[in-house]
């Protein structure tokens, strides 16, 4: 598998759209879909302005949410500073 990279170091052209892109985000990793284009859509959570409930949150970068969006957006945008690979570790076995 190959390693986590800076944006800057892949090159976006040779990824192909439903490749799944690993985030690494501190002690975990963010997972986003590529769908061409120069753009993924993952999931983030929504601000409601409403505690968390206790019995049903989920946790993102260490935040509760009640809610959550599948978003699309740049690549960019979703990878920011931190680093990145191309994770095509089921392709051979799922396509």
């Amino acid at each position: 598998m190959s390693t986590f990279k800076s944006l800057q170091e892949i090159n976006i052209e040779n990824i192909e759209v439903g490749d799944l892109l690993e985030i690494k985000r501190g002690g975990f990793e963010h997972w986003a879909v590529y769908i061409g284009n120069n753009e993924v859509v993952h999931l983030t959570g929504v601000d409601d302005g409403e505690r968390a409930n206790k019995g049903k949150h989920f946790i993102i970068s260490g935040t509760k949410y009640n809610k959550a969006a599948v978003i699309r957006e740049s690549v960019s945008n979703a990878v920011g500073q931190d680093r990145v690979r191309v994770n095509k570790e089921g392709d051979k076995k799922y396509r």
